[in-house]
């Protein structure tokens, strides 16, 4: 998740310098940053969910959460 939120940070600030350009090659940048960005989110879910699941079942195995 670490790895994920430093990508989703330096794709950001490249979002920035790149936005104000009207390059057509900065377009075409600008575009499969903010697809990157998509997928890292998806990705980010998944493991949110997987950590959630993992929080859950050791707060069941102390005794402080039924199953």
């Amino acid at each position: 998740m670490r790895s994920i939120k430093s990508r989703v940070r330096e794709i950001k600030r490249l979002l920035q310098s790149s936005k104000s350009s009207s390059n057509e090659a900065d377009k075409r940048k600008v575009s499969d940053l903010e697809k990157e960005l998509a997928v890292l989110k998806s990705d980010w879910d998944k493991w949110e969910k997987r950590w959630r699941h993992a929080v859950r079942e050791r707060m069941i195995l102390l005794g402080h959460e039924k199953s």
